[in-house]
């Protein structure tokens, strides 16, 4: 291209990734966990990749993967193979399964779960099911959470929790127009109740 007299010349950088195969292995952590380690080749995860005896053998590319483990948080991620073997270190955080309960049922009753604080906005809360007015979510074990309830002809409410494996929440909403119940019903591990009022006072 000619620009006042010179002429200047424009290209674009080649970014395709190498088509070598790579060796693609697995670090996972806490040691002693026997994962379960799922593969994908897109990002919808529908196409699975074999593992082999040395790990998994990749061509140029991103890659999808799912990690499990028993009494573990999930994680998923991803990483990008181009022309190097990769060694993909997976960190697991001990969970919390906890059932949270919204009274009076409804069927259009909304959860946002979130961490407390900032610095554990990467501990964020998986879904596992719902039905029948309750919730059972995945959790990263002793970190505080938030949880939003919202439900068409209630008013929301809004409360704030330590994640403990086996714990339940009941959350009450009240209709539209009228004040809101600021107290939690709690049902502990140890199945004994007890009431979190305003103030921080317990019964």
């Amino acid at each position: 291209v000619e620009k006042d007299g010179d002429i200047v010349l424009y290209w674009e950088a080649d970014l395709q990734v190498s088509d070598k195969e790579c060796v693609v292995t697995f670090s996972v952590t806490p040691s002693g966990v026997t994962p379960k380690i799922t593969v994908y080749s897109d990002r919808e995860k529908t196409k699975k990749v074999e593992t082999g005896a040395e790990g998994y053998i990749l061509s140029g590319g991103t890659y999808y993967y799912d990690v499990t483990a028993s009494g573990y948080v999930p994680v998923s991620g991803k990483f990008t193979v181009d022309g190097l073997d990769v060694k993909q270190k997976v960190t697991l955080s001990k969970a919390a399964e906890m059932t949270f309960t919204v009274k009076p049922k409804s069927s259009d009753a909304v959860l946002d779960i979130r961490p407390a604080e900032s610095k554990n906005a990467a501990k964020k809360a998986v879904f596992v099911s719902a039905g029948d007015g309750e919730f059972k979510y995945i959790l990263h074990d002793g970190i505080s959470y938030v949880c939003d309830v919202n439900a068409d002809g209630y008013n929301g409410n809004t409360v704030e929790f330590v994640a403990k494996d086996g714990g339940s929440r009941i959350i009450t909403l009240t209709g539209s127009g009228q004040g809101q119940v600021s107290e939690d019903r709690v049902i502990r591990p140890d199945n004994v109740p007890y009431t979190i009022r305003e103030g921080g006072v317990y019964d």
